[in-house]
């Protein structure tokens, strides 16, 4: 209702200036001009928002912009859709709620679009694919039925005919998407049925993380904690509900006693990598297969501080990977 006040009076607003109108324009048909002021009014608009010189305003100007994510000709869609991000970029608490609507039916209707269009975002990807995941999600939750949304969308994705032909990165970029919104849902993540095989992107650690992380099917829940000083991960196995508790000052196993120095995390495939060991004062690095889907925690405003939670041997194990 909003919108459609809004766009009523900036056409009442219009309407009120006809009269100072050349009499060239008096030949022209009244609604041709609104439109034509309309559009160039959004254009300007859009390229401000996109130039990053405003900041959105609640009125129909945005929506419009918004809505243009699902314009039928691609040019359009093509002009608007970077306004658009800008928008999710800079919105305020307001204009977010109002934000998982038009992104999902985005993503929806033009799934490969949308992936080439998060292969332009460069260093902003990340922080772009997060907000989009976490505004469909609260969309999700918000109907009522966000299992019976997530797959709905999963599989409008999958079995698109352009999918499995679109080049590695656009497929990559539909499924971490998917993922994530799975992450801020709290759905279980099989990594391993994703066609694409692709680690999750980092997420806050304020989410919960599921996945089968010890291989017996049921999947565990793992929450990142603060106690006082320290911090440190819970894992809740999902058969035995059992819990394992890493870091808070403990010693246990080869884990680190504290984890407050982490940042964020993501799930990450079974693959070949690499253990950093300390061995007469060097660091040796010994290659290792993970065998489960693992964890992995970093602080990513230091490169290279990072390590794995991953269960192998019948145990978890902290895979040092820092420097």
């Amino acid at each position: 209702m909003k919108t459609l006040t809004s766009l009523s009076i900036a056409l009442l607003t219009l309407a009120s200036c006809s009269s100072n109108e050349s009499p060239e324009a008096e030949n022209t048909p009244s609604s041709a001009i609104h439109s034509d002021t309309l559009q160039i009014a959004l254009r300007a608009y859009a390229d401000s928002l996109t130039a990053q010189l405003i900041h959105p305003r609640e009125t129909w100007m945005t929506y419009a912009v918004l809505d243009s994510m699902t314009h039928p000709k691609t040019h359009v869609r093509s002009y608007y859709t970077p306004s658009a991000i800008a928008i999710l970029n800079m919105a305020n608490a307001s204009i977010s709620e109002n934000l998982g609507t038009p992104f999902y039916n985005y993503v929806y209707t033009h799934p490969i679009e949308f992936a080439e269009q998060a292969a332009t975002w460069d260093s902003s990807w990340e922080e772009n694919m997060m907000r989009i995941g976490k505004c469909i999600a609260r969309e999700f939750d918000r109907e009522g039925s966000p299992i019976e949304s997530y797959t709905s969308l999963k599989r409008r994705i999958l079995l698109d005919t352009a999918f499995t032909s679109a080049p590695l990165e656009s497929r990559q970029n539909l499924m971490h998407l998917l993922t994530l919104i799975s992450v801020h849902l709290n759905i279980p993540v099989d990594l391993s049925t994703l066609e694409t095989r692709t680690d999750t992107c980092y997420v806050p650690l304020s989410h919960v993380l599921t996945a089968d992380l010890n291989g017996d099917k049921s999947p565990e829940k793992v929450s990142f904690l603060k106690e006082g000083q320290v911090a440190g991960i819970q894992i809740i196995d999902g058969k035995s509900g059992m819990l394992t508790l890493i870091g808070f000052n403990r010693t246990y196993r080869n884990f680190l006693a504290d984890y407050s120095w982490a940042e964020d995390w993501r799930l990450v495939l079974p693959k070949r990598t690499t253990d950093h060991i300390v061995s007469d004062g060097d660091i040796v690095e010994k290659p290792l297969e993970l065998e489960n889907v693992s964890i992995e925690v970093r602080r990513k405003s230091e490169i290279g501080s990072k390590g794995l939670i991953t269960f192998i041997n019948g145990q978890y194990y902290w895979v040092h990977q820092g420097c």
